[in-house]
């Protein structure tokens, strides 16, 4: 995939993200969203820096995340590894994310964690390269 592919598909997850919360997903307070005037929540994990494609994709990330005003959460990395992307989306959890992008390397290892976060209503887009 080409970087500006790359940034379409980064500027796409985050259209239907934001879509989602416009829609009424999660409805209620949240202390990130007040603090950020309003907006909720966005937790974005990588699955990898090692490459030009992701290096390219956590800078689009950033950049259309600032222009469009969205409210993202520090971007985390699992570097390719499961434990790692459990733990990085509890942190966007506990921090009050309304919703999360995702890359994972194994989707079936991480059935239990899109599970608890359907079971929270939390919309998650999940980047298939």
């Amino acid at each position: 995939m080409n970087p500006r592919s790359s940034r379409i598909a980064a500027t796409a997850a985050a259209v239907v993200v934001l879509a989602g919360l416009a829609t009424g997903c999660n409805r209620g307070s949240d202390s990130n969203a007040s603090a950020a005037g309003g907006k909720p929540a966005i937790g974005v994990d990588l699955p990898r820096a090692d490459s030009d494609f992701w290096n390219s994709y956590a800078q689009y990330v950033k950049q259309d995340a600032s222009a469009q005003g969205l409210n993202t959460l520090p971007v985390s990395n699992s570097q390719n590894d499961v434990t790692k992307l459990v733990a990085n989306v509890q942190v966007f959890q506990n921090t009050g994310a309304k919703a999360v992008v995702m890359a994972p390397q194994d989707t079936g290892a991480i059935a239990s964690t899109l599970d608890q976060l359907s079971a929270k209503k939390i919309p998650v887009v999940s980047v298939d390269t």
